[in-house]
């Protein structure tokens, strides 16, 4: 059977996997329905969406494996788009259910650029056009009127891992929890992700489903009395622990049966696998003790405090350990830390606003005493917004903050964001004291982060230090100046290379490390691609198939690649055109 689509281009879409990345960090996004912002920084919004020129795609729905109809499957349509919810008065996304003969429709969609994904019971939640939910699917055109027929997209049914988990008699282990577990890059550094979890039962077995295909870590860990009497204590007093914790406990263990994750088997999991017999036996290893002080300048509610021990490196979550002791002096206990390097983090939540400290820790074969760590009053945060060369200050801007710290969970809350005022001023209000990159959306088109001034100096390479006291204005000035590329991606055979991954990716050492000098995008269906808002520099253009979401941050994975890709200079109001080929 043919398919067609009514627009009569001879192309049959399938789920092929085509990858391209989710989390594109810096990628130039459409501007299809986008509000349009002035160099004087003035927002306008766009024009109402005439009915008439309302288009439809439809399709079918089927199993990748057997390529059965699937019904029950919902489709969703969404706009490619960072703006508000809805553009020019019509919805971001649209919906439609597969019906028992996996034909699906989905009628009056306003013209633009979109991506399709669906999901059904039993199977794997994806995108159209990619393998892994962890990657962005097809771009898909709708031009207006029109009507997009025969779209064809197969999900694949989930993957399942089962096995027993034993103590180190042998015998089976109820409660213990299980995570499927995959490593995923956070600003170039690997962590372990769960993609799934089960606890064992009354015989030690686990069930994990809902697996999409890959490589992954088995991780198993026992569930921990972290408070006496069977909970967190409120207002009435201190916590109490009931019984002594031994020196000897179980630790997460990786499969086979190591407590290092440097040296675990990963399990290959294939689309739909079911992988059964996984044995597991836990032993118990001699762990130690940390105590230690919390200091609170802020006077808050000191029953409230958390205190936490969180490994540094891609350990699991089960290897985070909490305070089992703490007084309303502030004089915690945390046992069963196994030796090894970690952040100290001390918390105290809040309904409006929490605040929080953290700090390096290096757990030896004794422990630690008296570790001291002090949470101190949440900041404000004043600067202004100005264009080079331009007396109208930039109004509407979004300013926010990202930690530095990115793997380490946000005890006090995520960092703050805020707008620009008409005179381009702003205020960031209870900032915990951490490290900061600083970012800006909305910025005026052909416009760069030129600098970003903290007490005179610029705070873009070494990010904005809060840990040693409130930093000074913060005083960010753009380029309207900024580069500008575009080119062609062509595979071995010298083609055009749809759908894949174009990085920038800076070649000044100092830059490296920080994720706001790259920028990555997609080829279209003719293999070519454009990026602009480009700050001047020294970078190489590569172009992947498969790659995952900040690999390319990770010195490891790129040292192979080192001198591949396509050399670029970028210049201020530079405009270049290359030819790239695929980065094998």
């Amino acid at each position: 059977m043919r398919i067609l689509l009514l627009s009569l281009l001879p192309i049959i879409l399938t789920a092929q996997p085509q990858f391209q990345t989710r989390r594109s960090a810096g990628a130039t996004p459409p501007t299809t329905g986008q509000q349009q912002i002035t160099a004087a920084g003035t927002q306008q919004a766009p024009p109402p969406v005439d009915p008439a020129t309302y288009g439809s795609i439809s399709g079918i729905m089927t199993n990748a494996l057997t390529g059965e109809p699937l019904s029950k499957a919902t489709v969703t349509l969404r706009i490619v788009d960072s703006g508000d919810r809805t553009i020019g008065g019509v919805p971001r996304s649209y919906a439609a259910t597969s019906d028992a003969s996996g034909q699906w429709a989905i009628p009056n969609i306003a013209p633009g650029k979109f991506r399709l994904s669906a999901k059904r019971t039993g199977y794997v939640e994806m995108d159209f056009g990619a393998n892994d939910p962890q990657y962005n699917g097809t771009i898909i055109t709708l031009a207006a009127k029109q009507n997009m027929s025969g779209v064809l997209f197969r999900l694949f049914p989930h993957g399942v891992i089962t096995g027993k988990i034993l103590d180190q008699d042998g015998e089976p282990m109820q409660g213990a929890q299980v995570q499927a577990m995959r490593a995923k890059y956070s600003q170039g550094r690997k962590q372990l992700i769960s993609y799934g979890d089960a606890s064992t039962n009354d015989i030690g077995e686990f069930r994990v489903y809902g697996l999409p295909p890959g490589r992954y870590f088995l991780s198993v860990s026992t569930n921990r009395r972290e408070f006496g009497g069977g909970g967190p204590p409120g207002r009435g007093g201190p916590r109490t622990v009931v019984a002594q914790t031994p020196e000897e406990e179980y630790i997460p263990t990786y499969y086979p049966g190591t407590n290092d994750v440097a040296t675990a088997i990963p399990v290959e999991l294939g689309p739909g696998a079911q992988m059964r017999g996984f044995e597991m036996t836990l032993r118990k290893k001699r762990t130690v003790k940390v105590t230690g002080k919390v200091i609170d300048t802020t006077g808050s509610d000191k029953n409230r405090m958390m205190v936490s021990l969180v490994p540094t490196g891609p350990a699991a979550p089960g290897s985070t350990r909490r305070a089992m002791r703490m007084d309303q002096n502030g004089n915690f206990e945390i046992t069963g830390v196994p030796p090894g390097s970690y952040t100290l983090v001390a918390a105290i939540p809040a309904r409006q606003k929490s605040v929080s400290s953290r700090m390096p820790l290096q757990v030896g074969a004794s422990g630690v005493e008296n570790a001291t760590i002090t949470i101190n009053l949440p900041m404000n945060l004043i600067g202004r917004v100005r264009i080079e060369g331009n007396p109208t200050p930039p109004s509407g801007l979004s300013l926010g903050l990202r930690s530095l710290e990115p793997d380490l969970m946000p005890f006090g809350g995520p960092p703050p964001s805020v707008k620009t005022d008409a005179g381009g001023n702003f205020q960031l209000l209870n900032v915990n004291p951490d490290l900061y990159a600083l970012s800006i959306s909305g910025m005026p088109d052909g416009s760069y982060i030129k600098s970003i001034l903290v007490n005179g100096v610029d705070s873009q390479l070494i990010g904005i230090d809060l840990t040693r006291g409130v930093a000074g204005p913060i005083d960010i000035v753009l380029s309207p100046n900024a580069g500008a590329a575009t080119g062609l991606v062509q595979n071995e055979q010298a083609q055009p290379a749809a759908n894949v991954t174009v990085v920038l990716v800076p070649q000044e050492v100092e830059r490296k490390s920080n994720s706001q000098f790259y920028r990555t995008t997609s080829t279209d269906a003719t293999g070519h691609f454009s990026l602009a808002g480009l700050i001047p520099g020294s970078y190489r253009v590569h172009a992947w198939e498969v790659i995952e979401s900040g690999a390319y941050m990770d010195p490891d994975f790129m040292r192979p690649f080192e001198n591949r890709g396509e050399p670029l200079t970028v210049k201020e109001s530079g405009k270049e055109d290359l030819q790239v080929k695929i980065t094998n």
